[in-house]
Formats: C-alpha cells, structure tokens, sequence
C-alpha cells in the first residue's frame, strides 16, 4: 500500500462523482466535499490495517457511485415519475 494507491483511489471517486452528478453542481459539490473530508480525515493513520481497510472502503466507493448509483430528474409531465441520465 501507497499513497499512490490512495491518490489513485480519492481521484477515481472524484472521476466517478462528477459523472454520476453532471449538470447537478450542487451534489456533485457535495459529494466532493465529502470524499475530501473522508480523506483528511485519514491522512494521518499510521496502522497498516487502518489503511488498508480504509482503501478497500474507497475502492468500495467508487465501484458503487460508478455501477449501482443513478440520478433521476423528475418528469416535467408527471412529478411522480423520474427520468435517469
């Protein structure tokens, strides 16, 4: 483990937020600011075992936000009804 591979994994998911929010500054903004503050959280652990869950944790992530996760708009016809990008 390096911090190459954690640079890796914290841009990934950035990649992967500003995919799954285009058009969405808002979220996409939010999201953003969560995953910095994940990160600065954990740029300080020493324990080997931290950091490679904390990795497999952001892996996780990034797989989710790029393969389980949409955003819906609503309808402009039906309120009740959404539309995925």
């Amino acid at each position: 483990m390096s911090s190459v591979e954690a640079i890796n994994t914290y841009r990934a998911i950035l990649k992967a937020c500003n995919r799954l929010f285009k058009g969405d500054e808002f979220r996409r903004v939010a999201a953003w600011t969560e995953v910095r503050r994940q990160y600065e959280e954990a740029r300080h652990l020493t324990d080997p075992a931290a950091i490679a869950e904390r990795l497999v944790i952001g892996k996780d992530v990034n797989t989710m936000l790029r393969k389980n996760v949409v955003q819906g708009v609503p309808s402009k016809d039906d309120p009740e009804r959404y539309s995925m990008f």
